[in-house]
């Protein structure tokens, strides 16, 4: 899982302006980006089953855009809940959970919360897509958050990360790091978070 370097020790979180201005090339990679370590892929991913709800928070309504550029709010799902999933090409546990997550939402019903798997890849579309075909993973309904809104509008200070948003359009559980897609309930699990 990689952790912003810019969010501790200073609270909040530098913001572009600021990151250029210190030194300008900052920009060039994402702010929360840690050199690429081969442990970092092996990080054990969380079972689903362990996360556990929590009270309620607020969420801002949240909007990311799908791949032909239409914006999609987070309260097009209330009534339903959904799992927001958080991830980039460049986040080595991101891309190993993939394949899972691409299974896991062709198993998916209109039922089942909607799983949102969203980009923060700073190419936006092009970018991802060549990315799946490259490594041949199904392909699946993909968001996209090329400006990092989401990761600032939240203070995310690290990927992969899964936000769990309940019917009510509060967020209820929150796990940074990878998290174990292909459990035979995975489903099911995600229907008692959203609750």
């Amino acid at each position: 899982m990689y952790r912003n370097p810019f969010a501790s020790p200073w609270k909040p979180a530098l913001d572009r302006r600021q990151a250029l201005i210190l030194g300008g090339t900052l920009l060039a990679v994402p702010p929360w980006c840690k050199p690429l370590r081969a442990q970092d892929a092996d990080e054990k991913p969380a079972n689903l089953a362990d996360l556990a709800r929590r009270a309620q928070h607020p969420l801002p309504d949240l909007v990311f855009d799908d791949a032909s550029g239409v914006a999609h709010p987070l309260s097009q799902w209330r009534g339903r809940g959904v799992i927001v999933h958080v991830w980039a090409t460049w986040c080595p546990p991101c891309v190993l959970e993939l394949p899972r997550l691409a299974a896991l939402a062709g198993r998916l019903g209109p039922d089942d919360p909607a799983l949102v798997v969203v980009s923060a890849d700073r190419g936006g579309p092009a970018v991802v897509r060549a990315f799946l075909a490259r490594h041949h993973t199904a392909p699946f309904t993909g968001y996209f958050d090329p400006k990092t809104a989401i990761m600032e509008a939240l203070n995310l200070e690290e990927l992969p990360v899964t936000l769990v948003v309940d019917k009510t359009g509060a967020e209820v559980a929150r796990h940074g790091g990878p998290i174990d897609w292909s459990a035979p309930d995975a489903a099911a699990q995600m229907r008692r978070l959203v609750g």
